[in-house]
């Protein structure tokens, strides 16, 4: 493909990070401004969108891949792959700076080293990042990136799309719980089977419980002995579908062990958290550079109701109190100070994206 008279480059890895891309490409195309987007993957959504002004290609994932990359021209290289320099993703010397767009509320510490060193610029989606990145620059005395106060762009579409969900979406007179554990070692299901899952149907509740999609692959024997105990069990059902927006939706409180789904369903859809403390590790590899904890796990309980993981059996007491606690007012005071722009972060960076190419 061609990238004459394109300033801007989007790379994905896939179709997931289409919802952080979406809400840039709309505004930038509202504005009449050219940009290019590559993607590994073929079912990518994007390539089937009719933008005027977006040109995109399917590149694939292998050794040219990667030779096509790091051989790119052009001014704006943005994309929400880490460790550029590090993994297969090198630097061009024909393009002008790099930028990481952050696709996650969660602290940057919880990443692998290395993770934004080499970029020029990094949009962030909350002050904790900022810092952040800023502790692991001192540590390292590495040069100093440009920081932007962006947001989170994918929030822009979730926000919508509840608003469309719950126009069609028809509630069950049941309360519904969704259990979506991560995939990490000692996760929810690993440790503690259906037990849960029963204990909550017992107790009169709708169940959806929504595994991680990576379990799928790195846990396949686990979750294929969840599926087969649990497929005759009335009130419970597996949400394996690619998007969890409709399952968000129906129910009306969130079970999960330390799963990014908490800032989702706390923030976007502004619902009842329970999280089960002592099963998961609470630190990546770039925590280790510095002297705090990441944000996620020093706020744990400004956006859930936590449970220690030796009181499941009282779980009851758990959901009544997250009921009692989750109020719209909590949830949009600690939105504000967590998020940058919410709900508008789409528009702020393709304008931050246009100010570098006027500049």
């Amino acid at each position: 493909m061609n990238l004459d008279n394109i300033d801007i480059l989007f790379y994905s890895e896939g179709g997931q990070y289409w919802n952080v891309y979406k809400p840039i490409i709309d505004e930038l195309e509202k504005r009449e401004i050219k940009s290019a987007y590559y993607t590994s993957k073929k079912n990518d959504p994007a390539l089937s969108t009719n933008y005027k002004y977006l040109r995109k290609k399917y590149i694939g994932q292998d050794n040219t891949t990667f030779q096509i990359l790091n051989n790119i021209k052009v001014k704006l290289f943005i994309t929400t792959t880490p460790q550029l320099d590090v993994m297969h993703l090198k630097k061009s010397k024909n393009v002008e700076e790099y930028i990481h767009l952050i696709h996650a509320p969660t602290d940057c510490l919880m990443y692998k080293y290395f993770a934004f060193d080499f970029f020029d610029t990094v949009m962030c989606s909350g002050k904790h990042q900022i810092e952040s990145i800023r502790e692991i620059e001192d540590k390292r005395k590495t040069k100093k990136k440009m920081l932007l106060k962006t947001g989170l762009t994918y929030f822009d579409v979730l926000k919508k799309k509840r608003v469309e969900l719950e126009k069609k979406i028809k509630k069950n007179i049941k309360k519904t719980i969704l259990v979506a554990p991560t995939w990490k070692d000692n996760n929810l299901l690993e440790i503690n089977g259906t037990k849960l899952l029963k204990d909550l149907v017992a107790s009169d509740y709708e169940v959806i419980l929504r595994p991680h999609p990576q379990m799928y692959i790195s846990k396949q024997q686990i979750i294929k002995n969840i599926e087969k105990e649990i497929e005759d069990v009335s009130n419970l059902k597996i949400d394996n579908s690619p998007s969890a927006e409709e399952t968000m939706v129906k129910a009306d409180i969130l079970i999960t062990d330390l799963s990014g789904i908490i800032f989702d369903f706390y923030f976007v859809f502004e619902k009842p958290v329970i999280s089960i403390d002592g099963l998961i590790s609470k630190s990546g590899q770039e925590a280790e550079c510095v002297s705090k904890n990441p944000w996620e796990i020093e706020n744990l309980k400004n956006v859930s109701t936590v449970l220690n993981f030796e009181s499941m059996n009282n779980i009851q007491k758990y959901i009544d109190t997250a009921y009692k606690i989750t109020t719209k007012e909590n949830i949009e005071e600690f939105r504000k100070v967590s998020v940058f722009n919410y709900g508008n972060a789409g528009k702020v960076a393709a304008e931050q994206i246009i100010e570098k190419i006027k500049n």
